[in-house]
């Protein structure tokens, strides 16, 4: 089965995000962060956009964009959704998760890399 690609920005307007041909125009937290250190509203939002993407037939892209408290959200969010779901399906064949692949921006090469995160 081929997986459908989610393609998000974790912080909108933090960078313009071009990788080859393609902008990256949706994001996670679409806006402005004014309090980093409000992990709640952080993880309440990470969840809520985890909630409408996940599928076991996606293949999720995440561009960094900096921020390690948003994507440390965005990623405890991830896991926790897995943990249920691995709950609930342990051993049923056909019963996968997402892809989850983070892109780095690697300013040597000035191009992004992937990370397989799950």
């Amino acid at each position: 089965m081929v997986k459908e690609a989610v393609t998000v920005a974790l912080c909108k307007a933090r960078h313009d995000i071009i990788d080859g041909d393609f902008e990256v125009t949706d994001a996670i937290f679409e806006n402005t962060i004014e309090n980093p250190s409000d992990m709640d509203s952080l993880q309440e939002i990470a969840k809520v956009w985890i909630d409408t993407v996940w599928d076991e037939n996606n293949r999720i892209y995440i561009y960094v964009t900096g921020l390690s408290q948003a994507l440390t959200s965005v990623l405890t969010e991830v896991k926790n959704r897995l943990i249920t779901y691995r709950t609930l399906y342990p051993l049923i064949p056909g019963h996968l998760c997402p892809e989850v692949i983070l892109m780095h921006w690697d300013r040597n090469h000035e191009l992004y890399i992937p990370q397989i995160f799950i």
